[in-house]
């Protein structure tokens, strides 16, 4: 074994032994990250509340995800993106948001996708014969206007980071 890998095991076997109850910081996890293995992490079953109060004693932890798995379907198909502009903020999809877009769903009217056109990459709703905005302040692309159109994939999840430190 060389010696990175030496070190990683015996932090992660001395932060285990401090924190075999704290699974938010497990080390293995963060092992698993750094080799480039999937990533377990627990999934609580009590629902955070965004006006009220839960019950303190159903904090417990109903599975381990992969949030891998939770965004991304079919990771052979699968695009991640950085959004720019707030063309799409009535969807949620906000400036610096990164946008999963699967490359072999079919897309479907009214389905958010990212389209090229001539000027670019654009992530937009796919409406019959146009690419509509989620900001009233910006105009449909019409298709026939566009010289040229080509679907890249229809958005099936975004991430995004609230602060950074």
């Amino acid at each position: 074994m060389d010696s990175k890998l030496n070190n990683i095991v015996d932090f992660e076997a001395a932060r285990a032994e401090k924190l075999a109850d704290v699974s938010l910081n497990n080390v293995s996890a963060i092992y698993n990250l750094v080799a480039g293995k999937p990533v377990k992490l627990p999934l609580y079953a009590s629902a955070v509340r965004a006006g009220g109060f839960e019950n303190p004693a159903s904090d417990y932890i109903e599975s381990d995800i992969d949030p891998t798995e939770y965004l991304i379907d079919n990771p052979n198909a699968a695009m991640l993106l950085r959004v720019k502009g707030d063309s799409m903020i009535e969807a949620e999809i906000f400036d610096g948001d990164i946008i999963v877009a699967d490359t072999k769903i079919e897309a479907h009217v009214g389905d958010i996708v990212v389209a090229e056109t001539d000027e670019g990459y654009t992530v937009k709703y796919l409406g019959k014969h146009c690419l509509i905005p989620g900001n009233p302040n910006y105009p449909t692309m019409y298709f026939k206007d566009m010289q040229e159109l080509r679907l890249v994939g229809v958005v099936i999840s975004k991430m995004k980071r609230l602060k950074r430190r």
